[in-house]
């Protein structure tokens, strides 16, 4: 025993003579003192990022890709390493191939240089219509944590399908009959250029904007977009009033889901066919018993009423009768107008006021409203 600790004696002695112990012992000191200094430093910078959140669209149909993206910036000299960054998703998106059944977390990785701006795409597919907020975005170090608010709103659109109806809307109507010409564009004016259709005319191509238009490195067709020869008015009410045999709470929300997707169909058709839209649905948004947008035309008015189709929630008041939603827009609208109504029942008395308006002139078609899997 007393030659073991003679033993170990000498070997602290050689170790504590040995000029490489202490420089290995002043390179552990150093490191452990920038460790606790970084620490320090690396909580007062990210105190001071820039964080900000954007969207490649701030409305989509379902089914549809998007792209948000992260953007963070490093106001300081610090390199800003492992930085965590978490936001929740709620239910109804496809974030990274991640489905999000509820709400979900998502978290990236950033390495910030000092003073730059690093940036991170994450493609989103919309699964189910409404209207999406995020709000704010936290990164957690150590026992701290930071709150950034960064807020989104996303509308996502009911799904699109091309609905074959039982009553299939009059988009060709001239005057108070049906016209067997389709033709409804004005050659002599063109109203600007879009991307080819399938079943554009040959005629209608701009061969020299298809020689200047691009995707995916090559050539794309473009053709010439004509203003109508003519206008009309289309209105489209949804009914979503609670009838009381209207089915168990899913045939309802089914419905409801079909109805908006059918009203998208339509506001489709009529702009594609020159015509004016509106739409109106006895369904609350807000502090308003009801929602009402009169016709019209043009890029804001066609996404303020598909907006409008995002925001119709199930669970908001829906209890204005559809005859007296038709009552009160009646007046507002021009003699021509056509009447689009999309109903799960019609009763005697909203038939009766119909059979009145089309006395009137105007043409009205209606649609029954009914669960379709198609639709969702």
């Amino acid at each position: 025993m007393q030659k073991f600790l003679l033993y170990v004696v000498d070997l602290l002695a050689t170790i504590l003579t040995s000029k490489l112990f202490w420089i290995l012992l002043g390179i552990i000191i150093a490191l452990v003192l920038i460790i606790i200094w970084y620490r320090k430093l690396k909580i007062r910078a990210i105190e001071k990022l820039e964080y900000q959140r954007k969207l490649s669209t701030d409305g989509v149909f379902a089914g549809e890709d998007f792209i948000l993206t992260e953007v963070l910036h490093n106001p300081t000299w610090l390199p800003l390493i492992s930085v965590k960054m978490e936001f929740f998703v709620p239910a109804g998106f496809t974030i990274d191939d991640i489905m999000c059944e509820k709400y979900t977390k998502i978290m990236s990785i950033f390495y910030i240089p000092p003073h730059a701006t690093v940036t991170k795409d994450h493609k989103v597919q919309a699964d189910i219509r409404g209207y999406y907020t995020l709000e704010t975005s936290i990164i957690k170090y150590r026992k701290n944590e930071f709150l950034f608010s960064a807020p989104l709103h996303m509308h996502v659109y009911p799904k699109y399908s091309e609905i074959v109806a039982d009553m299939p809307p009059d988009l060709y109507r001239v005057g108070n009959s049906i016209s067997k010409s389709k033709y409804i564009e004005d050659p002599f004016f063109v109203s600007g250029i879009r991307k080819y259709m399938s079943g554009d005319p040959m005629r209608n191509i701009n061969f020299k904007a298809s020689a200047r238009s691009f995707s995916g490195g090559m050539l794309q067709l473009m053709s010439n977009n004509y203003d109508s020869s003519r206008n009309f008015d289309s209105m489209i009410f949804l009914d979503l009033f609670n009838y009381a045999d209207n089915g168990t709470l899913e045939t309802q929300k089914q419905q409801l889901e079909y109805g908006l997707s059918y009203s998208c169909y339509l506001l489709s058709e009529i702009i594609k066919h020159g015509g004016s839209a509106g739409f109106s649905a006895n369904c609350a948004i807000g502090e308003k018993p009801y929602v009402y947008i009169p016709c019209g035309t043009g890029t804001v008015h066609t996404k303020s009423i598909l907006e409008c189709f995002a925001k119709i929630n199930y669970f908001d008041k829906h209890n204005y009768s559809i005859t007296a939603l038709l009552e009160k827009c009646l007046t507002e609208l021009s003699r021509d107008t056509d009447i689009y109504l999309i109903t799960p029942v019609l009763e005697s008395n909203t038939a009766k006021m119909l059979r009145n308006i089309q006395n009137t002139g105007r043409n009205v078609c209606v649609i029954p409203l009914k669960e379709r899997e198609d639709a969702l």
